[in-house]
């Protein structure tokens, strides 16, 4: 016959498997929770980086229309010019030498032309180097060329990320530049990068005459530029600017470190 000693231990090993049980499940809960978390990271990352495939494609597509357009053209016409040097050179030597003159200029602006595309393509710094060096190039540039003061702040690791996202950030910096320069006249622009979990943050701020957000003219590309690469990245700006008071540019854009190599 059971004792009250054997039956206190039976409801003591009970309770101790009901304990066992609920950590068990609690445990599978919270496996099944960090799993769920992960699926969501994969599959926002997998958005993020069939944005960012379709804005490496528009620039593609953008340069092989400036291709068409401008150096392809530019070489057209130089080997017309050629073209008519060499008919012309025995019954008309002056004309053949202004045909040839005309040809060699064309085949200059053709060079400028294509040194200036295969900047704006990806600069060899930002390719080599990453989008900190990058920066650090063009700023220096920058102050060289337009006497300008830039204050380049970058924190946390940013290392090196996806190439699309590199060349934006480095885009969106260049088009805010110009804004300073050209729209705000501000000799004072301060630019600051950061990581911040799975986000890069810009920030340009410049301290120029500023202007209404609400009542942007049709002259300000460079901001709507900023706008269209974000919103293709699936990220946002913020634009904060008064008359009088300069202007501040922030933009938040998902983080994509990891980028299919090429075949």
């Amino acid at each position: 016959m059971p004792t009250m000693d054997d039956s206190r231990k039976s409801r003591e090993d009970l309770l101790r498997e009901v304990e066992q049980l609920v950590e068990r499940i609690r445990a599978l809960e919270t496996a099944e929770a960090a799993r769920v978390e992960a699926d969501a990271v994969a599959a926002a990352e997998r958005h993020h980086l069939r944005q960012l495939i379709r804005l490496h494609e528009r620039e593609r597509q953008t340069v092989a229309y400036e291709i068409h357009d401008g150096l392809a053209q530019h070489l057209a016409a130089a080997q017309f010019q050629f073209q008519a040097f060499v008919e012309m050179r025995s019954r008309d030597p002056d004309q053949a030498d202004r045909a040839f003159e005309a040809g060699l200029r064309l085949l200059a602006d053709g060079l400028e032309e294509a040194r200036r595309l295969i900047a704006n393509l990806r600069p060899p710094v930002l390719e080599e180097l990453g989008v900190i060096a990058a920066l650090d190039d063009l700023f220096w540039q920058w102050r060289q060329q337009y006497d300008l003061e830039i204050e380049f702040v970058h924190r946390g690791r940013i290392g090196r990320i996806a190439p699309p996202l590199e060349t934006a950030i480095y885009r969106m910096v260049q088009e805010g530049l110009t804004n300073a320069r050209r729209h705000s006249h501000s000799r004072r622009v301060r630019v600051v990068l950061r990581r911040r979990d799975r986000l890069v943050q810009l920030s340009i701020r410049d301290w120029g005459k500023g202007f209404d957000p609400d009542r942007v003219g049709p002259g300000r590309f460079g901001l709507r530029g900023i706008r269209e690469r974000a919103e293709l990245l699936g990220g946002t700006v913020s634009i904060r600017s008064r008359p009088g008071r300069g202007t501040r540019i922030v933009v938040d854009l998902p983080l994509v470190e990891n980028w299919p190599e090429d075949d």
